[in-house]
């Protein structure tokens, strides 16, 4: 299998609307996927508790993407056979039990992301995010992972927690 990743890692505290939110993002680009692929749950890994499609438009401006109804109304790959790919190669933080999918198509222009099909997993319980500087300890936020709803390659995550100390 030929596979060719691009990895760009963007780590930073971003305050917007009174909102202070921790992005983490990275995009990896792979092609060549075999065809006869099979999908096996790996270990730790969660199970999916509810699937859902998006409906109308949400735009995220803080941490920069867009996500929309789909223009196809069935993903190539199930959340499951995504979830598959995609959690041996990024995971998550802590030890999470279960997990959401959300199917849409996401445009992330800051990592050259338009209208792409994919899946949003958001783990629960919430995951302990190591927190620097004094102090030390971690944050209870919630971690999202987007992945291609064609290949179940990693496209991006991100990890939300406002000023006030909420993580609605």
């Amino acid at each position: 299998m030929n596979t060719r990743r691009r990895i760009i890692a963007v780590a930073v505290p971003l305050v917007a609307g009174g909102a202070l939110v921790v992005a983490i993002l990275a995009i990896q680009s792979s092609h060549a996927r075999s065809a006869s692929r099979s999908y096996a749950a790996a270990a730790g890994e969660p199970a999916i508790t509810g699937v859902t499609t998006a409906s109308g438009t949400n735009t995220d401006t803080v941490v920069g993407f867009t996500v929309a109804a789909p223009a196809s109304a069935t993903p190539a790959l199930t959340a499951q056979q995504a979830l598959d790919v995609v959690w041996p190669v990024e995971g998550a933080p802590g030890n999470p039990t279960s997990v959401t999918a959300e199917y849409g198509d996401i445009t992330l222009p800051n990592l050259g992301v338009s209208s792409a099909p994919v899946w949003i997993f958001t783990y629960q319980p919430k995951s302990c995010i190591p927190r620097h500087g004094p102090g030390g300890g971690c944050i209870d936020a919630n971690y999202h992972t987007i992945a291609s709803s064609t290949t179940g390659a990693f496209i991006a995550s991100y990890v939300e927690r406002r000023a006030d100390g909420s993580t609605d």
